[in-house]
């Protein structure tokens, strides 16, 4: 694992926690200051970092395992151990203590077919279910993407004939959706702008494998992805709207992917760029932050809103932003170290070597 791209990760959840952060604290139910969400809008960026990076990592670990079908069997273990067991404990926690709590129950879904389809990630209509289309745990539907992502990384794993089949079968019912009757599913499987970003990651880890960038070509990537960015940025901060948002998206996708090139260069070089030690364990700790953060931020926020800190204005608001920041990352820490880490080394012991 490349240092710098660690750090990326541990970026990338950041980013997201500080959008949810200024969303919830900056409610009207609660510290009822809007303008809270104006900088901290350009966050919900690290969502499309994460799928920038899941290309680039997906690549650079499987890429000699592509039309090596007995290589599929190990890929699906890796990829299932690494999304589920940490992904089923948090949920299980958020679900129990909305249940147990009064004021959270009409927070989670009463149906079982619902539960259950989201413990295993599958996508769901919002028009359905409501809200992000994972109950629940609502950042989990970037999760539902993410294994539609591994299912058609793996098609290639499985072999040639398997891969044509695949692309064959996908070209029919992309041309005939509109006489399929799961038109969600349909749609969720060929979203163009998910897939953007996987193949901009990958399109990074193919350039970076190849090692053909110098050190002058990199930095330039590197000043050019964070101009890009920061154009994208004060875009969204301004509400300017010279991009549409799928516009936004596309170039933000391309800003992630030479940033990528750039710093993973560099760090081919020797230089290391996000090697600082707090940010690489953030970084190792990514997903358990990704996953804990919005419940902890909402929970948190409740909690200061019942002690008053509402009237202190904006300086309450900014000691509960701080607050609540370092207990998202306190937390997903000792989620990490003593839940996810074991859990998923555990696993791969008993599950990967003997496959």
């Amino acid at each position: 694992m490349y240092l710098s791209l660690q750090a990326g990760r541990g970026i990338a959840a950041l980013l997201v926690m500080v959008f949810h952060l200024g969303s919830i604290v900056g409610a009207e139910q609660y510290f009822n200051i809007p303008q809270i969400l104006v900088p901290h809008h350009v966050g919900g960026s690290g969502v499309y970092f994460f799928f920038v990076l899941s290309g680039f990592v997906i690549y650079s670990a499987h890429q000699n395992d592509i039309f090596q079908p007995r290589k599929y069997l190990p890929y699906a273990l890796k990829r299932l151990i690494r999304i589920y067991p940490i992904y089923w404990l948090i949920f299980l926690t958020v679900y129990l203590v909305a249940v147990i709590v009064p004021e959270f129950e009409q927070s989670v879904p009463n149906d079982w077919i619902v539960i259950l389809k989201s413990l295993a990630l599958v996508p769901q209509d919002q028009a359905v279910v409501g809200g992000t289309g994972a109950p629940v745990i609502e950042v989990a539907w970037t999760l539902q993407v993410e294994m539609v992502f591994y299912f058609l990384f793996g098609i290639l794993i499985l072999g040639k004939s398997v891969a044509l089949l695949a692309v064959t079968m996908l070209t029919l019912i992309y041309f005939n959706k509109e006489y399929l009757t799961d038109e969600f599913l349909i749609m969720f499987l060929f979203q163009k702008h998910g897939l953007f970003l996987f193949l901009m990651g990958i399109g990074a880890s193919w350039v970076c494998s190849k090692q053909v960038v110098s050190i002058a070509w990199a930095k330039g990537l590197l000043i050019g992805g964070f101009g890009l960015f920061s154009l994208v940025a004060l875009d969204w901060i301004l509400d300017i709207n010279v991009n549409s948002p799928g516009d936004k998206l596309y170039l933000e996708g391309v800003a992630f992917a030479t940033i990528v090139i750039g710093s993973i260069t560099l760090e081919q070089n020797g230089r290391v760029i996000g090697g600082n030690k707090l940010l690489q364990l953030i970084g190792a700790a990514s997903y358990s932050l990704y996953l804990c953060h919005y419940h902890v931020i909402l929970l948190l926020t409740k909690i200061a809103t019942v002690i008053g800190l509402p009237s202190l204005g904006l300086f309450g608001a900014l000691v509960v932003l701080i607050t609540i920041a370092g207990a998202c990352i306190g937390i997903s820490l000792i989620l990490h170290i003593f839940f996810e880490k074991p859990i998923t080394s555990m696993l791969r012991r008993c599950l990967i070597r003997k496959s």
